[in-house]
């Protein structure tokens, strides 16, 4: 708790910088009032040398912009606002957290945060929800640290937001590379049964995708016909049931993921229509090259070719017909870019398959300086994604050309085995 005469100072100290920055410019409130589109009676309220009137953060942020001043400028003196009777204002913390979490404040985000917890754990609950908050805007980088916070300090074990806090730790860190991934996999394993329905879900979701990157086809069909029991309808049922026929078909049981297809086909009108192209992708992936045309044509039709890149090159590769894996690849190289300027994960593994296969295909047709390019991108992908069999196989294909390697390329491969290793 602070004292009464610390709290009246440290209000009145950022009036005064305020007014600082009036006289600088030659301002009257009005000037000020006009600038900032606040009601020049509000100004000379929240200006009261008695501090008696809270200034509302709004406020601040319209008079730091009609100053022109970086955003937060104030920041460092606002911390008194948030205090009445000696007391924190849940509310005003909450906004005065989040501001300064969105601009990267750290020591005042600590502060704030020891100042509530300090006062009453029941605080926490404030810290939770401007994670949360900031979780849910994508601002994942900025709600980390409240997040690493709560888990820190959360008393109750089995508490649902302890548990939520492990699923958004997992899904900020788990593509920062394999070993942050799965040690915060291995976390939140243990709090599932305790997450809310809907967090639980998109938990189950995360780690099937997680698993998928690593081509983990035994853990991919585990947890999605977990998911598939917990959602037992709607779009995480559809996913359920995708992923399971997806890890079918990489197995070879290509009969059994059909089927599938066809139950997830109708779940929804959405997943009729990804099911069209899956039952195409499948019988491609069982070795019927005739069905390529088939596919080309349904991926042309909806902008999508890049999905088709690593399964088509795949099978012109195993059927021999080179040419034809170079003609494909020359008509759609625009769909190649396009898979390279994809963020998401589930992009990167496709990218992961893509560079792989087409660094093969540049390796058997002679342009090797080109293939040594792809496949360190292959080894960069496999490595971030914890994809350890087509890493040790991108190492193997490296090294049987690694004499036709540039210096650059040399440095490059040993600075990827040094990331690797950890050193």
């Amino acid at each position: 708790m602070q004292c009464e005469e610390e709290l009246h100072a440290i209000k009145h100290e950022l009036r005064q910088a305020i007014q600082r920055q009036m006289w600088q410019r030659g301002w009257k409130k009005t000037d000020l009032a006009q600038a900032a589109n606040l009601y020049p009676s509000d100004l000379s309220n929240f200006m009261n040398g008695s501090g008696t009137r809270t200034f509302p953060l709004d406020a601040l942020d319209a008079i730091t912009e009609a100053f022109g001043l970086p955003p937060g400028h104030f920041y460092p003196l606002y911390f008194g606002e948030c205090y009445s009777k000696g007391k924190l204002v849940r509310h005003r913390c909450e906004e005065f957290l989040y501001r300064c979490a969105l601009l990267q404040f750290t020591p005042f985000v600590e502060r704030i945060i020891a100042a509530l917890l300090a006062e009453s754990k029941s605080h926490l609950q404030t810290v939770y929800t401007v994670a949360k908050r900031l979780f849910d805007e994508r601002k994942t980088e900025e709600a980390l640290p409240l997040i690493e916070t709560v888990i820190e300090h959360e008393a109750n074990r089995f508490s649902q937001r302890l548990s939520s806090c492990y699923f958004y730790r997992f899904f900020i860190v788990r593509n920062k590379g394999m070993e942050q991934g799965y040690h915060a996999l291995v976390q939140m394993l243990e709090y599932l049964v305790y997450m809310p329905l809907d967090i639980q879900l998109e938990a189950y979701l995360r780690i099937i995708t997680f698993y998928f990157a690593q081509e983990d086809w035994k853990l991919v069909l585990e947890y999605a016909k977990r998911l598939e029991e917990v959602a037992q309808e709607g779009t995480y049922y559809g996913e359920a049931l995708l992923y399971q026929s997806i890890a079918l078909s990489e197995t070879g049981r290509f009969e059994e993921a059909l089927q599938l297809t066809d139950r997830y086909a109708g779940v929804s009108d959405y997943f009729a229509d990804l099911a069209v192209g899956n039952r195409l992708f499948i019988h491609i992936k069982a070795g019927k090259t005739q069905y390529i045309d088939d596919l080309i044509a349904h991926l042309e039709a909806n902008d999508m070719m890049y999905l088709g890149l690593p399964i088509i090159l795949v099978a012109y590769l195993k059927a021999g017909q080179l040419s034809e894996a170079r003609h494909f690849l020359d008509r759609f190289r625009h769909a190649a870019e396009q898979l390279k300027n994809e963020t998401n994960p589930h992009f990167a593994k496709l990218l992961l398959d893509f560079s792989y296969h087409h660094a093969s295909l540049l390796f058997a047709t002679g342009q090797i300086a080109h293939a040594v390019d792809e496949i360190l991108e292959a080894i960069r992908l496999a490595d971030k994604l914890g994809n350890m069999e087509r890493f040790k196989d991108s190492l193997r294909l490296f090294w049987q050309y690694h004499e036709h390697t540039s210096p650059d390329q040399k440095a490059k491969f040993y600075s990827l085995l040094r990331r690797s290793d950890g050193s």
